[in-house]
């Protein structure tokens, strides 16, 4: 066999490093140096959401931990328990479980599941508490329709007679985003609405684990990666930045958001129509005070169910404190607020009575 020079070797040695040291400082720019670490919040103990493939993720079962949020200036600016039971809803003590039939079924993102205050503060756990019935919390952060609706119909055996779906202003364009809210600016994947060849509606699937994608870019800042890891995951987070930026412009079409919306508000209207349980929407402003989506009025006067906009409430309270500080969330003077306006429609309303079936 030939031997090749030293100073050849070399020289190819140089070559084709080059390119190399290039892609690997490309991927250390794109996917972890210009990603900082999140200092908006620390969790403690289990991890909060595991991947599903249906849904992208859920609240982990059976799960305890401490949710810690800080301003900008390093103040913790809320600080809270989390258990949850063997369905993954939200309860106030390690081990409770929730019944194996209930009254209410709440539904929803981060403003119904609670983020930022306890569980006896949620304005699920109020309602619930004020009408003396039984109730499962099983919104989660971050969710919109589509997740709601999944966990509506996987939650089918608790037999509900009332299901609230909180929605936020931000649930029109979640519904067809295929990218959940997230501290990093990657993709959290999670389902969609999204429509086939012949244009109907249908729910997709997430493209691929977002949690794990999350969790590995956390242990890459506090611990790091070994060398493999690190460039196959720096490419996936390459990828799905531009799936992100892809995926929110194409959230932010109107016409897609309101076919989308009606689509799942029949879906879930014909869910709890088969479940005998009445479908209540409350509309829960955040601090920019927009209105409601233009959809649902005009829907809740198609479709049989309860619709209440909570805009006005919030606006005639003197409280100044409706929302977390640095943070935008319901606090538990806003919670307090949601849930007695909520009490109050639903014994003024009765809608625990069953719903009649929706129009064909």
């Amino acid at each position: 066999m030939k031997k090749i020079p030293l100073k050849e070797l070399a020289f190819w040695i140089v070559i084709l490093s080059a390119p190399l040291s290039g892609a690997v400082i490309f991927i250390g720019a794109t996917s972890y140096w210009s990603i900082a670490p999140s200092s908006y919040g620390q969790i403690e103990g289990d991890p909060i959401v595991v991947y599903d493939p249906e849904v992208g993720f859920v609240p982990r079962p059976n799960s305890s931990s401490v949710s810690t949020g800080f301003a900008p200036n390093g103040m913790p600016i809320f600080h809270y328990n989390l258990y949850t039971d063997s369905r993954g809803a939200r309860v106030s003590r390690p081990g409770e479980q929730t019944p194996g039939q209930i009254d209410i079924l709440f539904i929803g993102d981060s403003f119904t599941w609670g983020h930022g205050v306890q569980n006896e503060q949620t304005f699920a756990a109020k309602i619930a508490n004020a009408l003396g019935l039984s109730g499962a919390n099983l919104a989660m952060g971050s969710y919109g329709g589509p997740q709601a609706l999944q966990m509506l119909r996987r939650n089918g055996d608790l037999r509900p007679k009332l299901v609230i779906f909180g929605i936020t202003s931000d649930t029109p364009r979640r519904n067809i985003s295929a990218c959940a809210p997230s501290y990093f600016p990657f993709c959290l994947d999670y389902s969609h609405v999204a429509w086939d060849n012949d244009g109907r509606p249908y729910i997709a699937r997430p493209r691929s684990d977002g949690v794990t994608r999350e969790q590995l870019q956390v242990q890459a800042q506090r611990a790091g990666l070994s060398p493999l890891t690190w460039l196959s995951h720096g490419i996936d987070v390459a990828v799905s930045q531009i799936i992100s930026q892809v995926a929110h412009q194409a959230s932010l079409d109107k016409s897609k958001q309101t076919e989308a919306f009606s689509y799942l508000l029949e879906q879930m209207v014909l869910t709890t129509t088969e479940m005998k349980a009445t479908l209540l929407i409350p509309y829960i402003p955040d601090q920019s005070a927009l209105p409601p989506p233009e959809v649902l009025p005009r829907l809740a006067h198609r479709l049989p169910f309860r619709f209440l906009d909570l805009s006005d409430s919030f606006a005639r309270s003197k409280s100044e404190a409706l929302f977390i500080p640095h943070d935008g969330h319901p606090s538990a003077t806003g919670h307090t607020i949601i849930a007695n306006e909520l009490v109050s429609f639903i014994r003024r309303e009765a809608p625990i009575a069953a719903a009649p079936a929706p129009d064909k």
